[in-house]
Formats: structure tokens, sequence, C-alpha cells
């Protein structure tokens, strides 16, 4: 019995139409990744502040006064923290012998967090309105 030639795989026009569907499917799920993504990085950043904020308490109680930079504390931010934010502690009274400080993350002009308000945390435990996000 004779058969026909029939085609095998798939058309051009086919493999366009899931190409166009992949593309409309990126397009919507993209944007939504990269807010995921700063959020991630946020939480990231608001975790690190409470840890220094926890090292600072350790270091009152043993030395009397807060420490004013993150090598007193023997403290570095990890990788995932201090590629997207640059972490300070700020506003202390005394520089000799603080007794106030802020703890302060500023996302860096060349990441993607550069939207994010700075996160700030100070010796009371009050943070601001970026840290409610």
């Amino acid at each position: 019995m004779f058969r026909p030639n029939l085609p095998t795989g798939f058309s051009l026009i086919e493999i366009l139409i899931v190409v166009a569907i992949v593309g409309i499917l990126v397009a919507i799920a993209y944007p939504s990744y990269e807010q995921k993504m700063q959020h991630m990085h946020a939480a990231a950043a608001k975790q690190y502040l409470l840890e220094l904020s926890s090292l600072q308490s350790e270091f009152i109680s043993e030395n009397y006064h807060y420490a004013s930079t993150l090598n007193e504390l023997g403290s570095v931010p990890r990788s995932e923290v201090s590629d997207y934010y640059k972490i300070t502690i700020t506003q202390l009274n005394d520089q000799s012998r603080p007794t106030a400080y802020t703890l302060q993350a500023t996302a860096k002009s060349n990441s993607d967090q550069i939207s994010q308000q700075a996160l700030t945390l100070n010796h009371l435990g009050v943070t601001n309105e970026g840290w409610h996000d």
C-alpha cells in the first residue's frame, strides 16, 4: 500500500508562535522577578542591621560605649549586602565614647537597589519608613 509523503517536524509558523508566547511570558514575569530580588536584598540588609544592633549591645556591655566603626564590632557585611548597600554607623554624639548610634544601609549607585530608600536603625530600635516597604 502506498502512503503519501507526510511532513514531519514543526513548521516555521508554529515555531514563531511558540517564540512569541515565550517572549510575552518573559515580558510579564521579568519585572516581578526584579521586584522580588530588590525585596530580597533589602531583607538581607535589614537582617544585617539587626545583627549589628545586637553586636552594639554586646559591645556597650563590655566597653561602656558603642562602637563607631564596623571594624570595632568585628563585622564585615556579607556579599549579598555589600554588593548592593553601603553600611555606616552615624550620628554618634561623642566620637571618643559614643552613647548613641544610627546604623544606615544606603543603596549603592551602581546597584539595582538605587530606587530603594535608605534603611536606618538607631540605638533605641527605631527604624525609618523605608524599613516597612
